[in-house]
């Protein structure tokens, strides 16, 4: 039941917004490495803008 939920949530996010990178960030400059440890997060955080785009 908790994937169920975390998934349905995540399609809720998707659907609802329209993600933008800040000003001055190209897809190129995403920094996608990873720390080593138990869950394998990101090494940087990813930043994005999210604009509500339903009315």
């Amino acid at each position: 039941m908790g994937m169920t939920t975390v998934c349905s949530i995540v399609a809720q996010l998707v659907h609802c917004f329209n993600w933008e990178l800040p000003s001055g960030v190209n897809a190129k400059d995403i920094d996608m490495t990873e720390n080593f440890s138990l869950s394998m997060g990101r090494a940087n955080h990813l930043y994005a803008k999210p604009t509500y785009r339903l009315s």
